[in-house]
């Protein structure tokens, strides 16, 4: 899975790295005004708006990979082959179909709902001296396991 993710992000990478890169060596280049914080913070804003256009444009292809990444994945999954991990065009009709999309809003919100109502207990759990915190981090731990099994089973339901 891990290879998956690289190849769909390789892209926005690239692109964020050259709008970054573009933005520091601007700004490294003034050397000498960088001892000046003013200066520094002028020239920071100068440089970043001149690459923020190449930044934009790396943060939304980076969405949307992050977007359809889930789907490559289930396409992996569900026919047992990369293969199909890299099958784009179908990866891209799936995760453009409306029952993806709701498993998407359903996720969200059930991930904000169960973080809200135990990151209140975790909160109540932190009060209690000398565990607290170890009850805190099972709580988290909880919480995290949950949304990450409740979105993949969300999201492999959707695979055609």
């Amino acid at each position: 899975s891990m290879v998956i993710g690289i190849v769909y992000m390789i892209i926005p990478l690239i692109v964020l790295g050259i709008g970054l890169g573009s933005t520091l060596t601007a700004l490294l280049s003034n050397a000498n005004a960088l001892s000046d914080p003013n200066v520094t913070a002028s020239l920071l804003m100068t440089n970043l708006s001149a690459g923020a256009p190449i930044l934009i444009i790396g943060g939304l292809l980076a969405l949307i990979a992050a977007l359809i990444l889930p789907m490559a994945m289930m396409k992996w999954l569900k026919a047992d082959s990369i293969k199909a991990a890299f099958g784009v065009v179908d990866v891209i009709k799936n995760a453009l179909s409306v029952n993806y999309l709701i498993a998407i809003v359903v996720s969200v919100v059930y991930s904000m709902i169960l973080v809200i109502v135990l990151g209140i207990v975790a909160g109540l759990l932190g009060l209690v001296p000398a565990v607290g915190f170890i009850l805190v981090m099972l709580v988290m731990g909880l919480i995290a396991f949950t949304t990450q099994v409740t979105t993949m089973s969300l999201f492999a339901d959707t695979v055609n």
